[in-house]
């Protein structure tokens, strides 16, 4: 399976977090990144939805907080923002 396979649904994203969902056969899913609306903003790529967004660079310093979710469930429609909500790292559990 090759995510080129797979549609793009829509960009997801906030304040915390960036990625994509894609969709196939029912299926969707989504893959994030976290981000802390700083520094950590600057080392991810998300420019594409052909790849799985990632970390470009590493420092020793973000250590703690280089985060990666996935959420996945059947399709509903476009506008189902489940999966994207569910990307979420901070869901309840606010800082």
């Amino acid at each position: 399976m090759y995510l080129s396979e797979w549609r793009e649904v829509d960009v997801v994203s906030d304040e915390f977090y960036a990625g994509w969902q894609w969709e196939k056969d029912g299926i969707t899913f989504g893959v994030a990144v976290f981000v802390n609306n700083g520094d950590l903003d600057f080392l991810v790529d998300c420019s594409t939805s052909k790849a799985f967004p990632f970390y470009i660079k590493s420092e020793k310093r973000f250590m703690g907080a280089y985060r990666f979710s996935l959420a996945i469930k059947d399709f509903v429609s476009d506008e189902d923002l489940s999966v994207d909500f569910a990307l979420d790292f901070w869901g309840s559990e606010m800082p």
